[in-house]
């Protein structure tokens, strides 16, 4: 055979091509542990199948396993994945569990592909190399590394791989056969993800010369020094990947100004039509929105028939809320310090908990913290640079300085998580006194406290604010706690009679208005709706990078003086599911918003509500709306802490309501 006749003659050449192919498996091998290290092996993975409108979706497989870069066989009855530096084969038909595809080595990378006649795979580990579907001898095909597959032409003749040769990574192309590779577009900086159209007229890539990623082309044949803008706008868009029936041009779009190609992310699947010969502003249509990214789409995701089209979307698994010990340099952690702080854990979980469950929203999670096996709570102990005396652990902004110094002295990876930091400066006078907080679901959060030493024991019977928990500040310790997993301030609701509320004022101030009970606090109503599905609550990753889009229709503020009530009522419209409306009231002009009354209502299935507060201030008043997404999510406008603001006035003993 012709390609046999390019095979090394001498024995030489092969022990050479063997020893270059094992020195690259031993690379990327110990990148995939790197990898799987950063949480990978415990990612849940979906790998769906839809067709050209997005209109009818299937599950192939739901997995526990990392399974990415799904590509279709050559026949259309099977996909080749990429999991654990193998490659796997699963049926379209999801009847069958994956099963593993010889390739003489577990160091492959997910850039593969299954050849036009369906025979070859095409292969990255450090370099390009080829090998019979059915198992067989590696080839190389490459000269260089790294070297990352893109795709084939459709005569399979040709390969077309993204590779760095000095200049940054950019697209070459090298025939199958062998030969020089030749570099496709060098009138640009960046090109990469590369895709041939089926009629192989065209070669479709991404490049981010301009600072964010847009997508492409260049002639197959012929002049490739002239690219051609296919689309650009304010997303981050890649792996453009054209339909076999040379209808559709697929693609996966992150948000604005993401650098390269992440894993888990908020991810859109689009669709434009397939240029012709001239480019022409193009509709975009979304197909799936999803958790993902690297990964999701593979270098064939079409079916032969060009009817269907499969990626893979990801479910990382649920953050932790992780207890560190900061001391400066100079400083030792005091004696019972993990005692101490396992008791405040065990005060914090007994309050959240009932609190959420007393409102009708439980949690799913039995904890929230990592515990020893012993039942103990995990304290991280951190050290900072520098003495006491130094004074750079006075104020709050280091938040981020102690989570790097603890992830890397811990080995934490992943995103999302939650971090509460305990400031120990020295006893009594002495105190780390800026306490703060400040968190979304969607990324997770920080809280900073003081640590205090002064005797006494923490007891998780009581309320926050009595007997020794009182003394030590309980309440504001877990209160900053709240701002880390994206709670805002939230004031008593004094009719209730309920005492003062975690999120609202210090205990000081909430005596000095001489309300009752000045020592209980509780959870609101609307902090445990803002809890419940936040990640750690609800136990599940799912879609929590996702940032719902939203939209409120039909909105109507209305007073009754009979009752001295107002109603509000109005649809939300948006692309997630969302199971709770909140409302906060601003009492007056003359307070801050630890004292905003907060309002809930759960919201129907078709997204409409109605919420209704008593005796409202005879005043002007702002009101401020948010919604609760089951992902955790929690805004009313679309951004991460967003609301929509809305008002009233009040005048000669009338309301006016804004819309």
């Amino acid at each position: 055979m012709k390609d046999e006749q390019k095979q090394p003659s001498s024995r030489k050449k092969t022990h050479v091509q063997k020893l270059v192919f094992s020195l690259a498996v031993l690379i990327f091998c110990a990148l995939q542990s790197f990898a799987q290290d950063f949480g990978y092996d415990t990612t849940r993975s979906v790998i769906t199948i839809t067709d050209a409108n997005g209109k009818s979706k299937r599950i192939v497989l739901d997995s526990n396993q990392r399974f990415g870069a799904p590509s279709w066989s050559g026949d259309g009855t099977y996909l080749v994945l990429n999991s654990g530096g193998k490659l796997w084969r699963v049926s379209v038909d999801g009847k069958e569990k994956p099963k593993p595809i010889s390739t003489g080595t577990d160091g492959v990378d997910i850039d593969h592909g299954v050849s036009p006649d369906g025979k070859t795979l095409a292969i990255t580990s450090g370099a390009l190399f080829a090998v019979p579907i059915d198992g067989g001898e590696p080839r190389q095909l490459t000269p260089q590394s790294p070297s990352y597959f893109q795709g084939w032409s459709p005569d399979g003749k040709t390969l077309v791989y993204t590779a760095n040769r000095g200049r940054g990574y950019e697209i070459f192309s090298i025939d199958f056969a062998g030969g020089e590779e030749r570099r496709l577009v060098p009138s640009l900086k960046t090109s990469d993800a590369a895709n041939y159209s089926y009629d192989g007229a065209w070669i479709y890539f991404c490049s981010h010369d301009s600072g964010n990623s847009e997508l492409w082309r260049v002639a197959a044949r012929g002049d490739s020094s002239k690219p051609e803008l296919v689309l650009a706008d304010e997303r981050a868009n890649w792996s453009p990947r054209p339909s076999p029936d040379g209808k559709w041009l697929f693609y996966l779009s992150y948000p604005p100004k993401t650098q390269s190609f992440p894993a888990d992310r908020d991810v859109i699947l689009r669709r434009i039509p397939l240029p012709g010969a001239k480019i022409k502003p193009a509709k975009v249509v979304d197909i799936a929105r999803f958790t993902g990214g690297h990964g999701s789409i593979g270098k064939r995701p079409w079916s032969p028939d060009g009817h269907s089209f499969a990626y893979v979307s990801y479910e990382p698994p649920p953050p932790s809320v992780r207890i560190v010990m900061f001391t400066p340099s100079d400083l030792e952690v005091p004696d019972g310090a993990n005692q101490r702080l396992t008791k405040i854990a065990d005060s914090a979980e007994r309050f959240l908990f009932a609190g959420m469950k007393q409102w009708g929203y439980p949690a799913v999670t039995t904890n929230i913290f990592r515990r020893e096996t012993n039942g103990s709570a995990e304290v991280l102990r951190v050290k900072g640079e520098f003495p006491l005396s130094s004074g750079r652990y006075w104020k709050p902004n280091y938040a981020d300085y102690v989570i790097d110094r603890a992830s890397r002295q811990y080995e934490i990876t992943g995103e999302g998580h939650i971090w509460w930091i305990f400031i120990y400066l020295g006893d009594r006078p002495t105190r780390f006194d800026d306490w703060r907080g400040d968190g979304v679901s969607r990324e997770g959060g920080w809280a900073m406290v003081n640590y205090d030493t002064i005797p006494g024991e923490i007891r998780s019977d009581l309320g926050l604010d009595e007997g020794f928990n009182a003394q030590y500040f309980l309440k504001g310790s877990i209160h900053e706690l709240g701002h880390a997993f994206g709670l805002p301030h939230a004031g008593p609701d004094i009719p209730l009679d309920l005492g003062n509320s975690l999120m609202g004022p210090n205990m000081d101030v909430y005596a000095k208005k001489e309300y009752p009970h000045p020592d209980h606090v509780y959870l609101s109503e609307a902090s445990a709706a803002m809890l419940w599905k936040h990640p750690v609550f609800s136990g599940t990753d799912r879609d929590r990078v996702i940032q719902p889009r939203v939209k409120l229709i039909d909105y109507h503020a209305r007073y009754s003086q009979t009752d001295d009530v107002v109603t509000l009522t109005g649809k939300l419209i948006s692309d997630q599911p969302a199971h709770t409306v909140v409302v906060a009231e601003d009492l007056g002009p003359h307070e801050d918003d630890h004292w905003f009354r907060n309002h809930s209502a759960r919201l129907a299935r078709s997204g409409s509500f109605t919420v209704r507060f008593d005796h409202p201030p005879k005043s002007d008043v702002h009101y401020q709306i948010r919604f609760c997404f089951q992902n955790g999510c929690t805004t009313g406008d679309g951004t991460p802490t967003g609301y929509i603001q809305k008002s009233y006035t009040y005048k000669d003993g009338h309301f006016e309501f804004g819309e």
